[in-house]
């Protein structure tokens, strides 16, 4: 995700397009990609906040340290809300904040979204990327999760265990009334799977 204010660095760039080298821009980039590279590693830090720890990004950092030694990557571990409401509040008052975000806050990047927050940066890869990946312009899903369903199987008829998300929101509609009150699931304000059934359902 590119933030839409000032304090965004062109480190920023580099990581989230996963540049081969600044010397060899792959086919495809723009012509005046190496500038970019080279301004990044002058700039030399990138800050991140996020909702994962610096285990889950390890490999992630090493293998961006390894083509960009120059820069300084530090990962705050912030929580998944927290991450936008941190950035928020520091962007408000001209702190110095995040230049990357990833965080897993459905809510947190629909506000985002609202306050005109994330730009419409355009990756150079971002044909690559499924539609549905690409939410909103500027934001970019890295992951698909998958969503467990644990059935009663003295209240569910094995017919109505479904397999897919699609196929649960169908049964669920077919079946309001047998279903009334009895399907739960994680507060949508706080877990990004809430948000999933509070989104279908709502």
């Amino acid at each position: 995700m590119r933030l839409s204010k000032p304090a965004l660095t062109l480190a920023t760039l580099a990581f989230i397009t996963n540049v081969a080298s600044a010397q060899n821009v792959p086919a495809g980039y723009p012509a005046d990609y190496a500038n970019t590279i080279a301004e990044a590693k002058a700039e030399g830090n990138l800050l991140i906040y996020t909702n994962m720890g610096q285990k889950n990004w390890q490999h992630v950092i090493d293998g961006f340290r390894g083509k960009y030694p120059e820069i300084t990557v530090d990962i705050l571990d912030v929580g998944s809300r927290e991450s936008i409401e941190r950035y928020l509040a520091e962007s408000s008052t001209g702190v110095a904040t995040a230049d990357l975000i990833a965080t897993a806050s459905q809510p947190g990047w629909l506000d985002m979204q609202a306050r005109g927050e994330i730009m419409d940066y355009v990756s150079p890869e971002a044909d690559a990327w499924p539609e549905w990946s690409k939410p909103f312009p500027g934001l970019y899903t890295v992951s698909a999760d998958p969503l467990v369903f644990a059935w009663s199987a003295l209240n569910v008829p094995e017919d109505q265990r479904v397999t897919t998300f699609a196929d649960f929101v169908k049964v669920a509609e077919e079946n309001k009334a047998a279903w009334a009150n009895r399907v739960t699931t994680y507060s949508p304000l706080s877990s990004p799977f809430g948000f999933v059934t509070h989104y279908f359902f709502v």
